[in-house]
């Protein structure tokens, strides 16, 4: 029986697994919690992204309504920095026996020790492995950039089409749906090169045992600082699954801007030298960002656009000549998105089946 799955606060990032709830794997979301004095009891998630409706509501969170969850997804909100707030929660969890999974930011800043890594066996060849399917790779700008909603839009999309593909990405919320993690194929004690060939091998590994005609995998952390104070993980993870994994296809997730052919260009080049994948596609968030004043630059503010603003900017206001644009929150867009990318795929040597 699927367990009912109950999310507090609703962010961002969990809209995506909102909008997606039909691909969930032993879990039937039942219950989209939010803190009662931000007064959104009843409106549909696409308040919190911007994107087309859902038809699925936010509820304010009460006891008596997390009692009929099996399991709470415990994530950490900039819109809800009171730490007590989540204590609350996570104690009427635990009085009332219901599991409780954390959120990496969450679990960190509880100094909570997650137990999903895998166990990764210490590979004794020193090469890399092709893969026999083609490699969908998706990188971002950073949080916001709907990174996720574009890795499942991609996967629902192939999974529709009778395709075995194997999913792997860049939040611990994937695993709701049965995918893969990739930090969890990861050991963060490892240097950089031993990094890559577990990388590697693991994927490879994984491909070969699930016979997969598809691989689609997505780095946590963004392709590049942001500025000298903002780091954003400084390309690293990138950087190692760019090593790691021969890319067919690259999806850039980006925060909306509006981007000039050059800056475009900049971009696809950047990451191909950077990281052997050139730009195919970019996926445009409903998200703005600049650097925060009251924290002299050291942090990024964001702000929240919606999808028809993004669309429209995409089609008459951003100068993308050759290039692919999309919008990840709109569902025209998204089929648009999900077609081009096919598109391109058959078209590469690897046919797909």
């Amino acid at each position: 029986m699927n367990k009912k799955l109950g999310l507090f606060p609703v962010t961002r990032e969990q809209c995506a697994l909102i909008r997606y709830k039909l691909l969930l794997k032993e879990y039937n979301l039942s219950m989209a919690f939010v803190p009662k004095f931000l007064l959104l009891d009843g409106q549909d998630v696409s308040c919190l992204d911007g994107g087309t409706d859902v038809d699925f509501y936010l509820t304010d969170y009460n006891k008596d309504k997390l009692s009929t969850c099996d399991v709470i997804y415990l994530d950490y909100s900039q819109h809800l920095q009171e730490i007590q707030i989540y204590k609350d929660v996570i104690a009427d969890a635990q009085t009332m026996g219901i599991e409780i999974i954390y959120s990496d930011t969450l679990a960190n800043m509880f100094g909570i020790q997650k137990t999903e890594l895998l166990d990764i066996k210490n590979y004794e060849d020193n090469q890399l492995y092709d893969l026999t399917c083609p490699v969908i790779t998706i990188l971002s700008q950073g949080e916001g950039t709907d990174q996720l909603a574009t890795e499942l839009a991609l996967a629902k999309h192939f999974l529709s089409k009778g395709l075995n593909v194997l999913s792997i990405g860049s939040s611990n919320i994937c695993g709701f749906f049965g995918f893969q993690y990739l930090l969890n194929l990861l050991n963060t004690q490892d240097t950089y090169y031993t990094s890559v060939i577990k990388l590697n091998h693991h994927v490879k590994e994984l491909a070969d045992a699930q016979m997969a005609d598809l691989v689609i995998i997505s780095s946590p952390h963004a392709i590049m600082r942001y500025n000298n104070q903002i780091l954003l993980g400084l390309g690293v993870m990138p950087s190692i699954l760019g090593n790691a994994i021969q890319s067919d296809l690259t999806v850039l997730c980006m925060y909306y801007a509006k981007y000039t052919e050059d800056y475009l260009d900049g971009m696809s080049n950047y990451c191909n030298f950077k990281f052997g994948c050139p730009v195919d596609v970019f996926s445009i968030s409903n998200t703005y960002v600049e650097p925060d004043q009251t924290t002299n630059m050291r942090t990024l503010s964001h702000f929240d656009l919606d999808s028809n603003f993004v669309k429209s900017s995409l089609e008459y206001e951003i100068k993308s000549a050759e290039h692919n644009l999309f919008n990840p929150l709109d569902d025209i867009s998204i089929d648009n998105l999900c077609s081009k990318v096919e598109l391109i795929l058959t078209g590469n040597v690897k046919n797909m089946k």
